[in-house]
């Protein structure tokens, strides 16, 4: 998928999550290259994911997520709520090169809202020998997102990532006491973290950055 704008459409879910409000891929090989994903909504009751992008992996696939632009996106769910741009694996890579996330919004009611512009998932995290390993966040920048619970910029979770030459500036998580890493939460987390510019990111605890 390249050179498109995908702008103003919404996902609405009565009942469980309302999912992908821009776009969703479902266990294939993909490209997203050179689009723009804005004032895209996603709106649920409980896991509502991606305003813009929603991406399951399967094994053997290849994503890639390259010159894109996500601003404005908000998703909001009663319970549970997932980034503009939310990878969810069961093997497979994924590589986020080159982006711009600016604007974009999650909130829950229930204050569990992950990930302001990227959320990456391990969904085969209990068995070790589908371990993700080789995923690469790198060159993006992404700037004045918001997550109301965990990671106001970007989520991490039970995958090894590389994370370099990014610009996290000026996120926030702002739930009060269960506002973790302003610009990345990281769980489970394995990879690296390096020649990031990682500033005015705000959360109660971890104004930039929490690992665990």
């Amino acid at each position: 998928m390249e050179d498109n704008i995908v702008s103003r459409n919404s996902v609405t879910a009565a009942t469980g999550g309302g999912n992908g409000g821009g776009v969703s891929i479902y266990q294939s090989q993909f490209r997203l290259m050179r689009n723009v994903f804005e004032y895209d909504s996603a709106r649920g009751v409980f896991q509502t994911a991606a305003s813009g992008v929603l991406v399951y992996l399967g094994s053997g696939n290849l994503g890639v997520v390259q010159g894109n632009i996500f601003r404005d996106n908000t998703v909001l769910g009663d319970s549970s709520s997932y980034a503009c741009l939310t990878i969810a694996q069961y093997e497979g890579e994924v590589v986020i090169d080159g982006n711009i996330f600016e604007d974009n919004t999650v909130m829950s009611r229930d204050l569990s809202a992950y990930g302001g512009a990227i959320y990456v998932d391990n969904l085969s995290a209990t068995a070790p020998e589908k371990r993700i390993t080789r995923n690469v966040i790198r060159r993006n920048r992404l700037t004045s997102n918001l997550a109301s619970t965990r990671g106001g910029a970007m989520i991490v979770w039970d995958c090894r990532v590389r994370v370099a030459d990014n610009l996290i500036q000026d996120n926030i998580s702002q739930a009060g006491i269960n506002a973790f890493g302003g610009g990345i939460y990281g769980i489970g987390w394995g990879g690296t973290i390096e020649n990031n510019i990682v500033t005015g990111n705000s959360a109660r605890y971890g104004g930039e950055l929490v690992t665990r």
